[in-house]
């Protein structure tokens, strides 16, 4: 269980070179939703690095965005929390370019809460550096809630493949 006011990092950089599809998925719970902060990003600054991914809160009012950044740009998708109790994320993502899918989907209890389509020539890979839960680079953008059973897979999950938990995860506080 990840409490936030700190970050974690991973202690060699998460090798992603060769995967074009991703599903990253958690169970977040935040009472502080007023300020911008980062719930996980691979590298350290996706503005910057394509082939990065980032999930965050953005202010005002509680935001979420996820995305990844491609050589010709970045996509997000946006959706208001529900509340601040226990839910279940999920950001999949296809940068394969020839899915007939949007390249980043948002769901949010298994129910999908957004995508966003880019057509064209957008087949990238995603790339290998760190991934930080919790702060961007582990020096800003600090998330102030918990995070638990983060998983990432190497393809485009189903809602019927997420961890998902209609009650309050057991053990959670």
């Amino acid at each position: 269980l990840f409490k936030g006011g700190a970050f974690l990092r991973t202690v060699v950089p998460l090798n992603l070179s060769e995967t074009t599809e991703l599903t990253i998925e958690w169970f977040m719970k935040t009472e502080d939703r007023s300020h911008l902060s980062v719930i996980y990003e691979h590298s350290t600054n996706y503005n910057h690095n394509a082939g990065a991914f980032i999930a965050f809160v953005n202010n005002p009012g509680g935001i979420l965005n996820a995305g990844a950044s491609s050589p010709t740009g970045y996509y997000l998708v946006t959706n208001s929390f529900l509340d601040t109790g226990w839910h279940h994320y999920a950001a999949a993502m296809d940068t394969s370019g020839t899915a007939d899918t949007d390249t980043v989907m948002l769901y949010i209890d298994g129910k999908r809460a957004g995508g966003w389509r880019v057509f064209g020539s957008t087949a990238h890979f995603f790339l290998k550096d760190f991934f930080f839960i919790g702060a961007r680079n582990g020096n800003e953008l600090f998330f102030d809630g918990q995070i638990d059973e983060l998983r990432i897979s190497d393809q485009v999950l189903s809602p019927r493949q997420f961890l998902i938990s209609k009650e309050r995860p057991k053990g959670r506080e």
